[in-house]
């Protein structure tokens, strides 16, 4: 069974009726639910790759949202003053600015590539590995790519330091 599979397969028993020895439809149990989150597999190379991609996309996509959406909404802002001589706010109509521009969706579609790589990473990992160490992974992610975008100055020693020990902590963990 591939991770796709697993991750299916789970979707399907935690939220869908199943159905018992004689065919009748039945819900899973809370027992059964609980049973599936918690099946465990040991951290392998696959699992490493699937939430180290997870956390690359989520924390490299975050400053790239942020810079695109930001020029998307004041380009916008910026055509209906020369249209109408005043631009009205409003929170549909960001969000209708910034999906209309490209570089923001292709960022923001990037960002659900990482959410569907984290579910594969919680198929193929530990839950208690998966979660904390994507998390992680992510800050240290957003920050070198904020950097190379030139959005942050760089981080003081001490900010440094705990970017350091949350990556070393992060990999401890997926080596246990």
């Amino acid at each position: 069974m591939s991770a796709v599979d697993d991750v299916c397969h789970c979707f399907i028993v935690l939220f869908f009726a199943d159905t018992d020895d004689n065919g009748r439809r039945r819900r899973p149990s809370l027992s059964e639910k609980y049973a599936l989150a918690m099946t465990s597999t040991t951290t392998t190379w696959e699992s490493v790759l699937w939430i180290l991609t997870a956390a690359f996309l989520w924390g490299a996509t975050d400053p790239l949202l942020k810079r695109f959406g930001g020029e998307a909404v004041a380009k916008k802002e910026e055509e209906e003053k020369k249209e109408k001589g005043g631009g009205g706010g409003g929170v549909l109509r960001d969000l209708a600015a910034s999906f209309s521009d490209w570089k923001y969706a292709a960022a923001f579609a990037a960002n659900q590539l990482g959410s569907a790589a984290f579910l594969v990473a919680l198929s193929v990992s530990d839950v208690t590995v998966a979660v904390p160490a994507a998390n992680g992974l992510k800050f240290a992610f957003t920050a070198a790519v904020g950097r190379a975008l030139g959005e942050e100055p760089p981080p003081a020693a001490a900010a440094r330091a705990g970017l350091a020990l949350i990556v070393a902590g992060c990999f401890l963990q997926m080596a246990a």
